[in-house]
């Protein structure tokens, strides 16, 4: 539209300056000079409307002047812009070139979505597991006996100690017995029947130590027998208590024992035990399982000795004689804690296995009872 009025405005003006030169050329001209008006009025009176239209032309052509100036610049101005938004437009195409090649390449490296889709699902369920376990992680560490931990502790430090110092030992033995069959060139027949008298010896030795255990253990029971019933009820309350704190270690804090008075006062009956893990239900002796047997029995020994100790000077031995053989790897262990507890409470408590192997984190002084290898005749 500014155009357009430029142009117009440009045509008018150049018809102007046809007329002038026109007149010019009239005057110029031999022609007669037409009739002059009669007086200068009547001149200015006519120049006026030419006058006012060549003003008005000639302020709408400064006017598009300044208009076709701004709109150059203006123009320029775009052009600038243009070109900023082109290079804009380059740099986010080549971004984009590379997003696009990344995005290719971490979809070799992990798959399309929907297998994205399912190695997130399966994280997540992972993730929800490992919560799980940590929370039931956490809830068996505040579980935890700190006190019996801290013996635990204790006890594989020593049980450690000892197994150096056993490694060291057998190190030893094997360099000298390789040095005596190198120097006896094997066994005959005599130092086989003589390893064999020797075995017999120590079989003979290991009835003798458990006879005079059994002894020992039906002294304490007629011991009990003898006790009145005033005496005999003074005692069964701190035994039930040592009971329970040793079988404690086995079957957690909150182990009850109940105990009666045998009808003819030789001794107690009516064993139960009431463990927190099995919904605080009671359980007579009989109707425990074998290992679980096995483990009530040696805490109610283990109290028994601990009460009579005060009488010998602290310290009774207690023997326990492959007495846990229906007891798995784990009792076994949790076993451990409850003959480390009698050994700190002052008891000597000795345990004979054919399986040694299982008591190696006991942390005790081990004696190996297998049959010398007999002297060279």
């Amino acid at each position: 539209a500014a155009r357009d009025r430029e142009q117009a405005s440009r045509q008018k003006l150049a018809t102007a300056e046809q007329r002038v030169a026109a007149l010019l050329e009239r005057a110029e001209s031999d022609q007669p000079e037409p009739a002059l008006p009669a007086d200068l009025a009547m001149v200015n009176d006519a120049m006026e409307p030419v006058d006012a239209e060549y003003d008005n032309l000639q302020q709408s052509v400064n006017d598009l002047s300044k208009r076709h100036e701004n709109a150059v610049r203006s123009q320029e101005i775009s052009a600038d812009a243009v070109q900023e938004t082109e290079e804009k437009l380059s740099t986010d195409r080549e971004n984009l070139n590379k997003l696009q090649i990344k995005q290719q390449t971490l979809e070799q490296e992990y798959g399309d979505p929907e297998t994205r889709a399912d190695a997130l699902s399966s994280a997540t369920q992972a993730h929800k597991a490992a919560v799980l376990a940590l929370e039931a992680s956490q809830q068996k560490l505040n579980d935890l006996d700190l006190v019996t931990l801290d013996a635990d502790i204790e006890r594989y430090e020593r049980a450690i100690s000892n197994a150096d110092e056993k490694l060291k030992a057998a190190e030893n033995a094997k360099t000298v017995a390789h040095t005596s069959l190198q120097h006896l060139g094997g066994q005959g027949l005599h130092e086989r029947w003589a390893a064999a008298t020797a075995a017999l010896e120590a079989a003979n030795r290991e009835h003798a130590a458990a006879a005079t255990c059994s002894k020992a253990i039906a002294m304490v029971r007629d011991r009990f027998g003898q006790l009145s019933g005033e005496r005999a009820d003074q005692i069964a309350a701190p035994l039930r208590l040592k009971t329970e704190e040793y079988l404690a270690t086995m079957f957690g804090p909150g182990t009850r024992v109940s105990l009666a008075l045998a009808d003819d006062q030789s001794g107690f009956s009516d064993l139960r035990v009431v463990r927190p893990s099995a919904d605080a239900s009671s359980f007579a002796f009989e109707e425990l399982s074998g290992g679980a047997r096995e483990q009530v029995a040696a805490g109610l020994r283990l109290a028994m000795a601990e009460i009579l100790a005060d009488r010998y000077g602290g310290s009774l031995p207690v023997v326990f004689d492959d007495a846990f053989t229906n007891s798995d790897p784990r009792r076994i262990q949790l076993l451990q804690r409850m003959l480390d507890l009698a050994a700190r409470r002052g008891l000597q408590v000795i345990v004979l296995s054919c399986n040694p192997a299982d008591y190696h984190t006991f942390g005790a002084t081990e004696i190996d009872l297998a049959a010398p290898i007999p002297k060279s005749m």
